[in-house]
């Protein structure tokens, strides 16, 4: 099984306010135009991404770490789109998401919290 990590997507002027600014953040940050023509390539594969639940030894699956706001308001919308689903790992304390924004970002993701106090 094949799997593919991103962080954040959104518009350039926007990744100071997604949850992880600073330079060395930057180089994990797509913009949603870049992160749309990757879906589109990934979507000359033929089939979905899975879930870990359902994976297949040839399957493939897509993971967005560390959670910050474009989970809810680019990443999602993308992948609900095309009916995709993907997998987030959320870092509730650190990123620009609290523990009251925690909520499923579409019927289409799954989503896995984790305290930022419980892994330092």
């Amino acid at each position: 099984m094949r799997a593919l990590l991103y962080h954040d997507v959104a518009p350039r002027d926007e990744w100071p306010a997604t949850g992880f600014d600073g330079g060395d953040a930057a180089v994990y940050k797509f913009e949603r135009a870049e992160f749309e023509r990757h879906l589109a390539t990934l979507a000359t594969i033929g089939r979905a991404p899975a879930l870990v639940t359902a994976a297949k030894p040839d399957g493939w699956l897509l993971t967005f770490d560390d959670g910050g706001a474009s989970a809810l308001t680019h990443i999602a919308p993308a992948l609900e789109a095309r009916g995709w689903r993907g997998h987030f790992f959320m870092t509730l304390g650190r990123s620009a998401l609290g523990s009251s924004s925690m909520r499923p970002a579409s019927r289409n993701c799954t989503a896995a919290a984790t305290s930022s106090a419980a892994i330092r």
